[in-house]
């Protein structure tokens, strides 16, 4: 029963400054945090309070349904952190840790994972006001402050948040798969390490060439270019002007499209003009979004999209306009609410915004919002079929041989790894060498299928980077002055398997007995994991300041090798134990102990960390493959 106790100043405190690792620790996968906390007793009133505000503010975000306990509300005071991060678009794919203090009354130890440490702070700060607010409100009223405090507060996180959906879905595809990935710069995320390591942008890899991407923005140029090598475009031309545009629509023959030649997302796009009127109001519309516009010859068919990836088409979909299917009962402007409030949850489709577009079509169609649909008839709200536009994708099941080489063929001919083609054929099932199928265009850094196909993601990552993008890494812990010779034993051993071996060392890495000074270790091995051409990493930790400042590096490696000299004792310090339980849960092969070590040292270690076996010798191990007898668990 949780004590009845009068209001007091902060219900929940920080016992200490907040320590923020851009490494790894205590076996998570990405950066965390750590909040040490104190919770005094709180009322029942209290936590009803405090319930109800969680209620109100963050009902979208999953808080638990009840507080019961002081451990209730850490728990909801840390998967709110999460839940706002994660609402602000940010990739945070671990769960919140919490640990009790076994020593001090109402004391936690919060693991709590972020990206950037300018959104975690603010976010942090938020909700620690946030709950010391309500639980010291002697009853729940609504603030309109909170309300834009927090807006505000997803705004910006929005701002920082990996930009375009493909980002984070195929961070989160490598967190499912276990390839570890860290943010470079910008919108570019590395994925894998050392020689197995990938960039990418969205999309967009450390493979795609400039030269393409650069041309390929503009549509024009590319029609050019596919039209050159003999592929089925559809005629267009550049339009300067209003008499432009209706002169090139009487040569095309009507009906055409007006678009600008470097847009994207259907922005601007008018298709099926089929008289001057609908060209001159397409063509200033269009102007609005650009100063090149661009008429082209309307191509009547259905509009597929199709995913080329390293020379072979991996996906096909349909693209359906934006619609709503008569009831009988309701109007157009009903069937559109009820159609968005249905795709709700299916992000990423989009609403069906009601603009000047859908009016002027629906009036094309002698058609109003008011007006009532007959059951089960079909009513396009859009001419173009653009998801963007509040479209839907339909995956293919089938394509003809010949449409599928096309599209292959016009990828490898723009030497692009990973492209969207935009295809229009009245049957996909049939050539369209037949039925006069055309290319309308080409995106160089394509909206993935995410709705339809949402393996995909994995399914690129598995290909782009092999065995999960990870290279073998060693760490040596112990005093490095007196054993830079078992480096030299174990990289010469080792250059049997491996080309290029690094070595992160203090405040330098070797390479090929090559030196480069660093500002850390932290950074030496940042540096290692970098380069596309790393084999393999040795990473010296000299004492656990090495570790306790940043983390590790990496969120995974092979095998520890702990000298007899290792500057590090067992007394129960929060850092010792911190450092110890970082090396230990993120090692996935052996443990290793020199020779010398005393037994004591070794029986607390198996003792203290639950180690089963440990190996005996780092040498022997070395240089005999049957002395790998020592497998480290944990539980």
């Amino acid at each position: 029963m949780i004590a009845k106790v009068l209001p007091i100043a902060e219900p929940l405190a920080l016992t200490m400054q907040p320590d923020i690792f851009y490494g790894y620790m205590a076996g998570f996968r990405q950066p965390v945090a750590l909040l040490n906390m104190r919770v005094h007793d709180l009322s029942s009133k209290q936590l009803h309070t405090l319930e109800k505000a969680l209620h109100y503010y963050f009902s979208d975000y999953h808080i638990a349904s009840s507080l019961q306990s002081l451990r209730d509300v850490i728990e909801s005071f840390s998967k709110v952190i999460c839940n706002l991060q994660q609402a602000g678009g940010l990739p945070i794919f671990e769960k919140p840790v919490i640990e009790k203090s076994s020593s001090k009354k109402n004391e936690f130890s919060l693991w709590i994972p972020f990206l950037f440490p300018i959104c975690f702070h603010p976010v942090a700060i938020f909700i620690m006001k946030f709950f010391n607010y309500y639980l010291l409100q002697p009853s729940f009223m609504i603030s309109q402050s909170i309300v834009e405090e927090l807006n505000s507060l997803l705004n910006t996180l929005k701002m920082h948040a990996p930009r375009g959906s493909n980002s984070l879905r195929f961070l989160k595809a490598a967190f499912e798969t276990k390839i570890p990935w860290r943010h470079i710069a910008n919108n570019t995320f590395q994925y894998g390490y050392g020689k197995f390591s990938r960039w990418l942008d969205s999309s967009f890899t450390d493979k795609t060439p400039h030269i393409s991407a650069t041309l390929i923005e503009n549509k024009k140029n590319i029609a050019y270019v596919l039209s050159q090598a003999g592929f089925p475009v559809a005629e267009n031309y550049i339009a300067n002007s209003e008499i432009d545009a209706l002169r090139i629509a009487q040569k095309l023959n009507y009906p055409v499209v007006v678009k600008p030649i470097d847009g994207r997302a259907g922005k601007g796009v008018y298709t099926y003009l089929n008289s001057e009127d609908h060209v001159k109001k397409a063509f200033y519309a269009t102007k609005k979004h650009t100063s090149n516009v661009m008429v082209e010859k309307h191509i009547v068919g259905r509009d597929y999209r199709l995913l080329v990836f390293n020379g072979e088409m991996i996906w096909a979909i349909e693209r359906l306009p934006a619609s709503v299917t008569g009831d009988g009962i309701s109007d157009i402007q009903t069937l559109i609410a009820k159609h968005n409030q249905d795709h709700q949850s299916h992000y990423p489709l989009r609403h069906i915004q009601i603009n000047e577009d859908i009016l002027d079509y629906l009036s094309e169609q002698h058609l109003s919002l008011q007006t009532v649909i007959s059951a089960g008839k079909f009513i396009a709200l859009t001419r173009i079929a653009n998801i963007s536009m509040g479209g839907t994708p339909v995956k293919v099941e089938k394509i003809h041989p010949d449409n599928q080489h096309l599209v292959e063929s016009a990828a490898k001919l723009l030497r692009l790894d990973l492209v969207g083609i935009d295809f229009i054929s009245p049957d996909i099932q049939q050539s369209y060498r037949e039925n006069g199928g055309k290319i309308i265009e080409v995106n160089v850094q394509p909206q993935l299928g995410s709705t339809t196909a949402p393996h995909i993601y994995q399914q690129i990552l598995s290909s782009l980077i092999p065995d999960q993008g990870r290279i073998p890494i060693i760490i040596i812990f112990g005093n490095k002055n007196n054993h830079l010779h078992y480096v030299e034993h174990i990289q010469n051993y080792l250059k049997m398997s491996a080309s290029k071996i690094g070595l992160a060392i203090s405040n330098s890495v070797i390479m090929n007995n090559v030196e480069m000074d660093m500002p850390s270790l932290f950074t030496a091995g940042q540096h290692l994991l970098m380069m596309d051409d790393m084999d393999m990493i040795i990473y010296w930790v000299n004492d656990d300041k090495d570790i306790e400042k940043q983390g590790l590096p990496f969120d995974c490696y092979d095998d520890l090798i702990l000298l007899e000299d290792m500057n590090i004792d067992l007394v129960d310090s929060m850092h010792k134990n911190m450092m110890l339980n970082t090396l230990i849960k993120a090692c996935s092969g052996e443990i290793i102990i020199a020779n010398n070590t005393s037994h004591h040292m070794r029986d607390l270690l198996c003792k203290k960390y639950q180690i089963s076996a440990i190996t005996k010798s780092f040498i022997d191990y070395f240089c005999f493959e049957n002395t790998k007898v020592g497998q480290q668990t944990l539980s």
